[in-house]
């Protein structure tokens, strides 16, 4: 399974409300697809997202 973030990656979602989290788990979905479990700051919430709904934070002062 290869990954775009790894477990500790500061990321926000790349649409919505560019919420900030950080990854704290990586799996596959049923149809093989790579999902992240990202804790989100404030909120101490998880959301599972796809790759392609994360980007990489430049700020890491989170």
């Amino acid at each position: 399974m290869a990954s775009k973030f790894v477990i500790g990656d500061k990321v926000h979602q790349a649409f919505s409300n560019h919420a900030a989290g950080t990854v704290v788990a990586i799996f596959t979905d049923q149809a093989g697809g790579v999902r992240y479990a990202v804790e989100m700051f404030g909120h101490r919430t998880i959301q599972i997202a796809s790759e392609s709904s994360l980007v990489a934070r430049d700020d890491l002062a989170v």
